[in-house]
C-alpha cells in the first residue's frame, strides 16, 4: 500500500465572533506538517500565520448574513464549493482530516466519493449543552453517522469518547495539539485573580461564573475576576456585571490576540472551566502549561488531564452554587505552589510541539 503523505484539511469557515478557531487550525497544521509532504486547506475566510506559508490554500469567502435562513443558504453554497474542491484535488492517496469540521457533510461525501482516507475529529458532544432543539438534534445525528463511517474517527484525548455514548467506532486516533513550552510563571508575579478563557456562551457557563464570583467575593475581597474570550453572550455579561455593581473587581477583555495573551494570564492564580461538554480546550492546556492550576468541569479531555486536588479542581456541575463552592476550596487548599508545579509537569512532558509531532507519526503509521 502506498504511503499517504499528503493531506487535505477540511475546516469550518473562520468567523469574527470565535478567533480561536483560528490559532488551533495553526497548531493542527503544525502538528501534521511532520508527517506529510504537502497539506492543502479547504474552508472559508482562512487566514494562517507567516510560518505555515508553505501551507496551501483553498479559500472560498463567506459573509455572516443577518437572517437565519439566509445564513443557512450560505453555508450550503460553501459546501458546495468546498465539496468541488475535494473532488478537484483529493486522491485515493490523500489523507483528509476534517478538523473543526464536523457538520461538512458535501464536502465528507466528495472526500468518501474519492476513495481518500478520511479522518473525522469528534469534540464535545453539543446536545450537552441545554439546548434540545430540532438543528441540535439533527446536528448530533449528523455527527454520529459521519464519525461512525470515516475510516478512522479522531480525537485530541481519550476522554472525548466519552462524550458520545451512542456511538460505536472500531478504528480510533488520538492526535493532540500542543502548548508553547515557556518558563512556568513566576509565583511571586501572580495575583488574586480568577481567570477565564473560553468562548463566552451557554455551554461554558460564565454568566453562573459570573454570579458566583460575585458570592465568593462577599468573604474574599481581595480576590478579582478577569475574563478572557468573545462570544454571543458579551453583551449579556457585561450588563450582569453592571447590574451586580462587580465592574471594580470583575474585568471583561473580549478577545484578546494570542501573542498578547501572555500579558494577561501570566497574573493569574487560577484558570476556571465551567463547561457542559469538551474536546480537549486548549486554553486549558496552555494555561496548565504555565503552571496556572485549572478550576474545571470533568468533561472529554478535561477530565484525562485534571486531577482533583493534585494539578487542580473539578467542578461537580456547572451551576451557581457548584462552582462557588469549588472556589472557596481552591484559594483556601494549601501548598498552592506544589499544586502549580504539578500543572505544569503534567502538560510540559506530553504537549509540547516536538512530543505531540512524535505523537503523532507514530499514530499515523500504525
Amino acid at each position: 500500500m502506498k504511503q499517504k503523505d499528503r493531506a487535505i484539511v477540511v475546516t469550518n469557515p473562520m468567523i469574527a465572533a470565535n478567533k480561536s478557531s483560528e490559532v488551533t487550525l495553526g497548531k493542527f497544521l503544525r502538528v501534521i506538517a511532520g508527517a506529510h509532504k504537502s497539506i492543502k486547506v479547504i474552508g472559508g475566510n482562512l487566514h494562517l500565520p507567516d510560518d505555515l506559508m508553505h501551507v496551501e490554500l483553498c479559500n472560498h469567502a463567506i459573509q455572516r448574513a443577518p437572517s437565519k435562513a439566509r445564513r443557512m443558504l450560505n453555508i450550503l453554497t460553501l459546501q458546495c464549493k468546498m465539496a468541488l474542491s475535494v473532488l478537484k484535488y483529493a486522491t485515493p492517496n490523500h489523507r483528509i482530516f476534517f478538523w473543526i469540521g464536523d457538520k461538512m457533510i458535501l464536502p465528507y461525501l466528495a472526500a468518501k466519493l474519492k476513495r481518500s482516507e478520511v479522518n473525522y475529529f469528534i469534540y464535545g458532544n453539543v446536545a450537552k449543552e441545554g439546548n434540545s432543539g430540532r438543528l441540535v438534534k439533527l446536528s448530533v445525528q449528523l455527527v454520529q453517522w459521519m464519525a461512525k463511517h470515516a475510516d478512522y474517527t479522531c480525537a485530541e484525548s481519550p476522554g472525548v469518547f466519552d462524550e458520545w455514548p451512542n456511538l460505536k467506532v472500531c478504528r480510533k486516533r488520538i492526535i493532540h495539539l500542543y502548548t508553547e513550552c515557556v518558563e512556568m510563571a513566576e509565583l511571586s508575579e501572580r495575583q488574586n485573580i480568577i481567570g477565564m478563557l473560553c468562548r463566552v456562551a451557554p455551554g461554558k457557563h460564565v454568566i453562573e461564573s459570573i454570579k458566583a464570583f460575585e458570592t465568593f467575593h462577599k468573604s474574599n475581597s481581595e480576590w478579582s475576576m478577569e475574563i478572557v474570550g468573545s462570544g454571543v453572550q458579551e453583551a449579556e455579561c457585561n450588563r450582569l456585571i453592571e447590574e451586580l455593581s462587580a465592574t471594580e473587581y470583575i474585568k471583561m477583555y473580549g478577545w484578546i490576540d494570542h501573542d498578547k495573551l501572555q500579558s494577561i494570564t501570566c497574573r493569574w492564580k487560577y484558570l476556571l472551566f465551567p463547561t457542559d461538554t469538551e474536546g480537549l480546550p486548549n486554553s486549558v492546556i496552555e494555561l496548565m502549561g504555565k503552571g496556572i492550576p485549572a478550576i474545571a468541569s470533568p468533561v472529554g479531555g478535561v477530565k484525562d488531564i485534571v486531577i482533583h486536588e493534585h494539578n487542580g479542581w473539578i467542578i461537580d456541575e456547572p451551576t451557581v452554587n457548584s462552582i462557588m463552592t469549588t472556589l472557596e476550596n481552591a484559594v483556601s487548599a494549601p501548598a498552592y505552589s506544589h499544586i502549580a508545579l504539578h500543572a505544569c509537569q503534567s502538560i510540559t512532558n506530553t504537549f509540547s510541539l516536538d512530543a505531540a509531532k512524535r505523537s503523532v507519526c507514530r499514530t499515523l503509521n500504525n
